[in-house]
Formats: structure tokens, C-alpha cells, sequence
């Protein structure tokens, strides 16, 4: 823009007068457009890759915490605090009623001990409904744990030992054992006498009808008290209308559904038979469940957070998928 140039009586006085014309000014709006532009999508670019990898950590912390607590429980299918090749006698096998649901079948020969559903198999004789998520698979474990607890002294069919030791309670399905022999019962646990001595016999109504070997028999001092644990893992509807693992539980005659983690949307179980190097569907398996010592995990994991994928499909979720092979300890030689 010119200067004007005004006379001011004697003295000629050259003042510049400040302004824009329309297209600077037009110019100038242009250009703090682009700044604006360019500044918004910095923010918008950090929010998502924060929101991204907010996500990933979720998918990431679920993964590690879902997989650890599930393979340790696969590890450990079938084992007992005695070892193997000791004659187990589950009294919990009443003839009248030869079919034990799969969280009591604990048999010589592994059935009951490891089973896994593929996802058009229903889970029989549960005493709980599971709210597994339809077209899912699942995978159900039972091994004895140990909490340390020894006998001081044994009857024919009452045992005793330390309540300080003690981490059962009456209608707990007991596992005792000694180097030869072992049984399986419903227990009635005592009060601690003044010692602190406790008193566990089987309950009446887990002895088996029309069998000469009606209670649990005599075991050496020092036998092992153990507590059968029966697991089943599988992906449930959560309270908030997700998908998480779920952990179903043996709690006396009732199974307890614990959610693990958020976030897993689909498990896929593939199983391996002795020493082949092939990985079967549980279909394929049929009734060879005793003789699966290894599995292949796979789950699908979504993040809570929506609209950081551009997967339309699944609701805009960040989605990943691992795989991991986890072995039964009990069964490799």
C-alpha cells in the first residue's frame, strides 16, 4: 500500500497511513486456516495414537494376565501331590448314577481330567449355567492342589490333621493319598479340638451304594490332604455387554464364574496326541482325551476402547490374536 501525502502549512509532512486491502486480509486468513489446520490434525494425530496405544497396552495386559492363569491350570491337568501310577478310588462313582459330571469324573485312566469343547458342544451337568458366548470353544481341567496338609493320624475312614494346615471346609471334595493308594470324597470337616486337631471323614452321601469299599480306607501317617479342583475356561458375556474370559470354578457343589479379563472375545483350543507333531480340533479328538498332552491357544482380543480401528466389523475395536503352546506336564514323559 502507497503512503499519502498530506501539506500541512509549512511543513510537508509524509505520513503513512497503516490498512489492508481485501486480498491481503483475505491472504492472511488463509494462512491462519492452514495453521489451524495443521495444528488441529498434530492433536487429533496424538489423541489417536494415544487412544491406540491405550488400547494396545489393554489388549496387551489382558493377553498376559488371561493366558498365564489359564496355562498354569492346563499345566497341571491330572497331576497329584502323591505321582502317578497310584490306584485312585473316587467315591463319588455311585453305580446308581454312573455318569459323574465332568467336575467329579476323576478316573485311573485321565477321563474327567482334561476335556475340551468345540464350539457346538455343550457343557454337560453343570450345576450352574455358564453365560458362555454361543459358537465359542472351551476347555475344562481338573488337577488336586496341595495346600500343605498332612495326616497325624488315620482310621478306616477318619483322618486327622492340623487346623493351622487346613484350607478345607465341609462339602469340599477331598483327595487323600499316600505312596500307594488314593481316594476321592465329599468331606465333613470337624471343629478343631483343644490340640487343634481336626477330623475329616467322608459324608454319607458320597459313599457309593452296593460297593464292598465303602469308605476311604487307612493311609499312612503322614498322607497327603489335598482338594480336587475342577476348571472350566470359556468366553462369557460380561455385565457390560462384552465379551470376557470367564473362569468357572468348583466350589463345593456349585460352580462359582469368575471374570479374568476383558477384552477376549474368541478362544480356539487345537490339541496334540502323544508324540505326533499334528494339532486336532477337539471334534477330531473323540475319545481320546487321556491322551492329549499338549495344546495350541489361540484367542482373539479386542481393545475396550471403539473407533481406533478401521474395522467396521468389529465396532471400530482394535483387534490382535496370539497363539501359545502350552503342555500337560502330567503327561510328558
Amino acid at each position: 500500500m502507497k503512503p499519502t501525502i498530506y501539506n500541512t502549512g509549512p511543513y510537508n509532512l509524509r505520513r503513512s497511513m497503516s490498512g489492508l486491502t481485501l486480498i491481503e486480509l483475505m491472504i492472511s486468513m488463509v494462512l491462519g486456516l492452514l495453521l489451524v489446520s495443521v495444528a488441529a490434525g498434530v492433536m487429533i494425530s496424538n489423541s489417536q495414537s494415544f487412544r491406540t496405544g491405550k488400547s494396545l497396552s489393554q489388549i496387551q495386559n489382558s493377553a498376559r494376565m488371561g493366558f498365564e492363569l489359564m496355562a498354569r491350570d492346563i499345566r497341571q491337568a491330572g497331576s497329584i501331590p502323591c505321582g502317578s501310577g497310584i490306584n485312585i478310588d473316587n467315591l463319588l462313582d455311585n453305580p446308581l448314577n454312573p455318569t459323574l459330571p465332568w467336575y467329579l469324573n476323576w478316573e485311573n485312566n485321565g477321563n474327567g481330567q482334561f476335556t475340551g469343547y468345540s464350539a457346538n458342544d455343550t457343557i454337560s451337568n453343570m450345576p450352574t449355567p455358564l453365560n458362555r458366548v454361543s459358537g465359542t470353544e472351551a476347555v475344562a481341567v481338573s488337577y488336586i492342589e496341595s495346600y500343605g496338609s498332612s495326616l497325624v493320624a488315620s482310621g478306616i475312614d477318619s483322618y486327622r490333621f492340623s487346623r493351622a494346615q487346613s484350607q478345607f471346609n465341609s462339602g469340599d471334595v477331598v483327595f487323600v493319598c499316600d505312596s500307594s493308594k488314593a481316594s476321592v470324597f465329599i468331606a465333613n470337616i470337624s471343629a478343631p479340638n483343644s490340640n487343634n486337631i481336626v477330623t475329616i471323614t467322608a459324608a454319607a452321601s458320597t459313599t457309593p451304594i452296593g460297593n464292598a469299599n465303602q469308605q476311604p480306607g487307612t493311609f499312612e501317617k503322614n498322607a497327603v490332604v489335598g482338594k480336587l479342583k475342577s476348571r472350566v475356561w470359556y468366553v462369557g458375556d460380561n455385565s457390560n455387554g462384552n465379551k470376557s474370559l470367564y473362569l468357572a470354578e468348583l466350589s463345593g457343589s456349585t460352580l462359582d464364574a469368575i471374570e479374568i479379563a476383558a477384552g477376549i472375545s474368541d478362544l480356539k483350543f487345537e490339541y496334540r496326541l502323544g508324540d505326533t507333531s499334528d494339532f486336532k480340533s477337539a471334534a477330531a479328538i473323540g475319545n481320546d482325551w487321556p491322551l492329549v498332552n499338549a495344546v495350541k491357544i489361540t484367542y482373539t482380543l479386542e481393545g475396550q476402547d471403539e473407533n481406533v480401528s478401521t474395522d467396521s466389523a468389529n465396532s471400530g475395536r482394535l483387534s490382535r490374536s496370539f497363539s501359545s503352546i502350552v503342555a500337560l506336564r502330567s503327561r510328558i514323559l
